[in-house]
C-alpha cells in the first residue's frame, strides 16, 4: 500500500508539474508576443423594411355563359386571335370538343417525340412536364404529359419502325381533327383573345383595379380598393409585359426615394427576389405613410395568382467587411480610421470607412486589397506601426 501511495503521488506530481509549464509557457508567449488576431468577415448592409403590398396588373375577365370549355391552357400564353375557349349550342358539341382537345394533345406529344433527338431525351421532357404539372395543379398539363409518355411507348426496337408508325398515327389523328373542326363550325362559338397575353381561369374579382387606377391613391383609397371585390369571372387574359406593386411605406422612407429606382422585393407568399423600378411617387401622406408605385416588365407569370401580400423591400445594398470593434485604430499621423492586417508576417496599416456599428461588429469598407474575407485583423498589439514585425502567436 505505502509502494501504491507513493506511485500515484509521484504521477500527481509529474502531472501537476507538466500543466504549470505549460501554462507558463503560454503566458510567456503572450507576454513575448502581445499580439491577437481576429478573421474578417465578409458582410453586407441593407436598407430595408417590410410592407403592405397590392398588385395591379391589364387584365380582362371573361364570363362565359351556358355549355362551354376552354381551349387555352392555365398560363398559356396566347396571340391575338387565339381561341380561348368555345361555347355549345349542345352536349354533343361538347363531347365532340372534348375529344377533339384530346386527339390534339396526342397529336402535340406525337410531333415533340418525332422532333426529339432521342427517345430517352422525350421521355425525360415528358416527365418534366408531368412533375411541373403535379406541382401546379394544372389538370389540363398533367392529361398532356400523360398522353405525351403514353404516346412514346409507340416506339419500337427499330428506329425506323417506330418513325413510320408515328408518322402514320399522326396522319390519322390530323384527319379525325379536321372531321371534328369541320362539325364544329355549326354548333360552336369560338371565344377569341381581343389581344395577345397570358390566359388564367383563376379569376378574383378585382381585375377591373388597372395600374393606372393606383396612381397618386393615399393609403386609405388603396386599402378600400381590395376590400371589396367584383363577382369573380370564369376565367381571365392578362395582357401587356408590366405589372404594379403599390406598396404602404412610411412617409420618411417614401421621401428618400427616386424615379425610376431600383429595388428588390421578395415576396411572403412567392419565392424569389423581384427588381422592380419606383414609378409614382405621388400619393399624399396620411397618419406617417404613403403609396409608392414599383413597376416591372418581368417574370409576370410567376405572379399570376398574387394580388396582395407582405413584402421585404430593399431599398439598398452594400457589400462591406466586419471586424470586432477592437480591431479599429486611429492613424497617428491623420487620425483617420485604418485597421492592421498580418499580411507577409507584417502588420499592413489599411485604410477604412467606418459604415456601421451593430452589436459585437463593425462594418466597414476599404479599396485595399489586403483587406479580404478572412484576413486576419489585429485586435490586440503593442507599438503599431505600418510594417512592424508580427511573430506567429
Amino acid at each position: 500500500m505505502k509502494k501504491g501511495g507513493a506511485l500515484l503521488r509521484g504521477v500527481s506530481f509529474l502531472l501537476f508539474l507538466a500543466l504549470a509549464t505549460y501554462v507558463s509557457a503560454t503566458l510567456y508567449r503572450q507576454w513575448r508576443h502581445p499580439f491577437l488576431t481576429a478573421p474578417v468577415e465578409e458582410a453586407a448592409l441593407e436598407d430595408a423594411c417590410y410592407c403592405r403590398v397590392y398588385l395591379a396588373r391589364r387584365e380582362n375577365s371573361l364570363t362565359l355563359t351556358g355549355l362551354y370549355g376552354f381551349e387555352a391552357r392555365e398560363g398559356e400564353k396566347v396571340a391575338k386571335g387565339a381561341t380561348l375557349a368555345g361555347i355549345y349550342d349542345s352536349e354533343a358539341a361538347q363531347v365532340r370538343a372534348e375529344s377533339r382537345r384530346q386527339l390534339s394533345r396526342r397529336m402535340e406529344a406525337l410531333r415533340a417525340l418525332s422532333l426529339a433527338e432521342s427517345p430517352k431525351k422525350a421521355v425525360y421532357g415528358e416527365l418534366t412536364n408531368l412533375h411541373r404539372a403535379l406541382r401546379q395543379g394544372d389538370g389540363d398539363a398533367l392529361r398532356q404529359a400523360t398522353l405525351g409518355l403514353e404516346a412514346l411507348f409507340l416506339t419500337g426496337d427499330d428506329p425506323a419502325d417506330s418513325e413510320d408508325r408515328v408518322r402514320e398515327e399522326m396522319e390519322e389523328l390530323q384527319q379525325k381533327i379536321d372531321e371534328l373542326e369541320e362539325v364544329s363550325r355549326e354548333d360552336t362559338q369560338a371565344v377569341t383573345a381581343l389581344e395577345a397575353g397570358i390566359f388564367s381561369r383563376a379569376s378574383d374579382g378585382f381585375e377591373h383595379i388597372s395600374p393606372e387606377a393606383l396612381e397618386g391613391i393615399g393609403p386609405t383609397r388603396l386599402i378600400a380598393l381590395y376590400a371589396a371585390a367584383d363577382e369573380p369571372g370564369d376565367a381571365r387574359l392578362v395582357t401587356g409585359l408590366s405589372w404594379t406593386c403599390a406598396a404602404i411605406l412610411p412617409a420618411e422612407t417614401a421621401a428618400s426615394l427616386t424615379l425610376g429606382q431600383e429595388v428588390s422585393v421578395r415576396f411572403n407568399s412567392v419565392s424569389g427576389s423581384y427588381t422592380l423600378t419606383v414609378a409614382d411617387l405621388t400619393g399624399p401622406e396620411e397618419n406617417g405613410e404613403r403609396v409608392v408605385l414599383f413597376r416591372s416588365d418581368k417574370e409576370l407569370h410567376k405572379l399570376l395568382y398574387l394580388r396582395r401580400d407582405i413584402a421585404r423591400i430593399c431599398f439598398q445594398r452594400e457589400e462591406c467587411f466586419s471586424v470586432p470593434p477592437e480591431a479599429l485604430q486611429k492613424d497617428p499621423e491623420t487620425g483617420a480610421d485604418i485597421l492592421y492586417i498580418v499580411s507577409g508576417g507584417r502588420a499592413r496599416a489599411v485604410p477604412v470607412e467606418l459604415l456601421s456599428t451593430q452589436g459585437d461588429r463593425v462594418y466597414l469598407r476599404s479599396n485595399s486589397r489586403l483587406l479580404t474575407g478572412g484576413a486576419l485583423v489585429i485586435t490586440k498589439g503593442d507599438d503599431l506601426y505600418d510594417g512592424k514585425v508580427i511573430p506567429d502567436t
